[in-house]
């Protein structure tokens, strides 16, 4: 695969209920949260698009789309993310999990073979927010918002596609890689390294 026709969609549009403000620019580690996904991202990708509603976004760099549909969850952010990306392999990514790595996305990229689509998962929880859509499964996907199946795991089906079981052949895998952090309290207990 080149990188040109690989992109990535950042998901920003949440409630954010239980953070209480907006998730993804609630400062982690020294920098906004969404900034540690986008760095990850940013290397294997040759587009990149933030979905969210609130134009602060803007403040990195990247094009933000807001989402066509409202509360319709991540399958309806997914959908304008790749209505709005020319590439034809896009990451999808939530904005709330600073701690995943470049390497990471890397390999799940090389499983993808010639599936549609392709989700992280570890032994004791699936990840459909840290996945990899071909652009041609559109239509599916916006078949399933017609029908209001709105979960990722019935996206993930619709696009043909299949969980990818981390560590895997990936040898360097830390489970800790793919967490989220929800509320407050979550980012307040992580011990950041200087």
């Amino acid at each position: 695969m080149k990188q040109q026709d690989i992109g990535g969609i950042v998901l920003a549009g949440g409630q954010s209920s239980r953070m209480g403000q907006e998730k993804g620019l609630i400062p982690f580690c020294g920098k906004p949260m969404i900034k540690w996904v986008l760095e990850a991202l940013h290397p294997l990708v040759s587009e990149l698009v933030i979905v969210a509603n609130d134009t602060a976004y803007e403040d990195f760099g990247y094009r933000v789309v807001p989402d066509d549909l409202k509360q319709a969850g991540p399958v309806a952010g997914l959908c304008t993310g790749l209505r709005s990306i020319a590439t034809p392999i896009n990451f999808l990514l939530s904005c709330d999990i600073p701690l995943i790595q470049t390497s990471l996305l890397a390999h799940l990229l090389a499983q993808l073979g010639d599936a549609g689509a392709i989700a992280a998962q570890t032994i004791d929880q699936k990840q459909p927010l840290v996945s990899i859509y071909r652009s041609d499964s559109l239509p599916a996907l916006l078949g399933n918002l017609g029908q209001a199946r709105l979960r990722m795991q019935q996206a993930l089906e619709a696009a043909g596609g299949h969980y990818y079981s981390f560590p895997g052949s990936f040898s360097d895998f830390d489970a800790g890689t793919l967490r989220n952090f929800n509320a407050p309290e979550d980012i307040a207990a992580f011990a950041c390294r200087e």
